[in-house]
């Protein structure tokens, strides 16, 4: 699996949320304007950044500043700046299966995925409408629908993801609102 950095490299024209990558802690305090607080700081891994204590949310610049210190000692530069999104969170996962090839799974993301393990799976390549008949069957649909989320910009996101030349890849999250859609965390393996 590709680091983060990468990853997002890879990604170049998705949508992505905005970020900045440092890689010393004299980084550019001036372009974080664009960005605003909060932000999360991240560690540019190909492991599970959350579960090695490498993500941390920052309310303002001193805050920033001294997670870049302390990051910094645990794990080698370059770090993530990234913009906060808020919405509601999906997962999408493309795997090698030994019987059906490459296959998709999607659904309730961030921390929810082992909670309530809304998932769907397809066959890839897969086309609009067969994600959107998958999406109507997931629970979270109906949260979706409420909020008036972006449903349609998701699906076309995810039929897109699903035709990459890629062997194995985690979105986790994608944030959908009534505003947009970003990929907001992601591993790949090419």
């Amino acid at each position: 699996m590709l680091p983060l950095k990468e990853s997002l490299q890879y990604l170049k024209g998705f949508p992505l949320a905005e970020y900045l990558v440092i890689t010393s802690k004299d980084f550019d305090k001036k372009a974080l304007e664009k960005l605003g607080f909060p932000l999360w700081l991240k560690i540019s891994s190909s492991e599970h950044k959350a579960k090695l204590g490498g993500v941390v949310k920052c309310n303002n610049l001193e805050e920033l500043t001294s997670s870049v210190n302390s990051l910094s000692k645990k794990f080698p530069f370059p770090l993530i700046i990234q913009k906060d999104f808020k919405g509601i969170e999906i997962m999408l996962g493309i795997n090698q299966d030994p019987t059906f090839g490459k296959i998709i799974v999607f659904g309730s993301g961030g921390s929810n995925v082992e909670v309530f393990k809304d998932l769907s799976f397809l066959v890839c390549p897969t086309t609009k409408e067969e994600l959107e008949k998958s999406f109507q069957e997931l629970k979270i649909y109906k949260s979706l629908k409420e909020k008036n989320s972006r449903i349609s910009e998701l699906i076309k996101l995810i039929e897109k993801i699903s035709n990459l030349k890629i062997k194995e890849a985690d979105f986790n999250p994608i944030i959908v609102n009534s505003k947009e859609v970003k990929i907001i965390d992601t591993r790949i393996e090419l």
